[in-house]
């Protein structure tokens, strides 16, 4: 296909194909591959690289804003697992590294609650007890792995970490399907959260709490 037939919305398509098949946001690696749409067509529709990956729902490797800061921070948090302490974070050489999040303004306990997760982590001596990552109560361990103080903590966590996994899946967080993703000819909106499934329930069921009886 020549790359004059190429309009905006087949850039970025092109684009969401390129990250989800490579698992990268290189543009040195797509002109390497010689993929279709070409560089220039791409440059010449979307405007720039980075603004076709934030476009295709990714985060650019070099020029990041705060926000693609933090996002990449939620993300690398829900793909370990299980919320780490700052020296936890340093030693497992995680990315974005707590150097980058301190030049973007943010310290790591600012970070991981500017994510939607509490930060509950205590200096000094506990007594044999561990702190709750999620409610920071002081808590007597049934078995040595356990992190959490309670079932609802523990599912709290897991239902944050479900519907961020979902989402680095290209899943719909709400209920894990097909995420569509229509794109908008307004530059400042942003990507859909859900799918369109999922916005016409919450569309309806608001319209009828809306909506006054009789």
């Amino acid at each position: 296909m020549r790359d004059y037939i190429y309009d905006r919305r087949m850039c970025v398509e092109a684009v969401r194909r390129f990250i989800e098949e490579h698992n990268s946001t290189d543009a040195k690696l797509y002109e390497r591959l010689r993929l279709r749409p070409a560089m220039k067509t791409i440059l010449v529709h979307v405007g720039s690289w980075n603004e076709a990956v934030r476009l295709a729902g990714g985060i650019p490797g070099k020029y990041r804003t705060s926000d693609e800061i933090l996002e990449s921070f939620r993300r690398t948090i829900a793909t370990f697992g299980r919320l780490p302490t700052i020296t936890e974070y340093m030693d497992q050489k995680l990315n974005p590294t707590v150097a980058t999040l301190r030049r973007h303004g943010f310290s790591y306990e600012e970070a991981v609650r500017a994510i939607g997760l509490p930060y509950h982590y205590r200096k000094g001596p506990t007594h044999g007890k561990k702190i709750c990552p999620m409610c920071g109560e002081a808590f007597q361990p049934n078995i040595g792995k356990q992190r959490y103080c309670s079932y609802a903590c523990r599912d709290r966590f897991k239902a944050w970490k479900y519907r961020t996994l979902r989402e680095i899946d290209r899943k719909c967080p709400q209920c894990g399907g097909e995420m569509d993703y229509p794109l908008s000819s307004h530059r400042n909106k942003k990507l859909p959260r859900y799918c369109s499934r999922c916005q016409s329930y919450y569309r309806i069921r608001h319209q009828i709490i809306k909506t006054p009886p009789g």
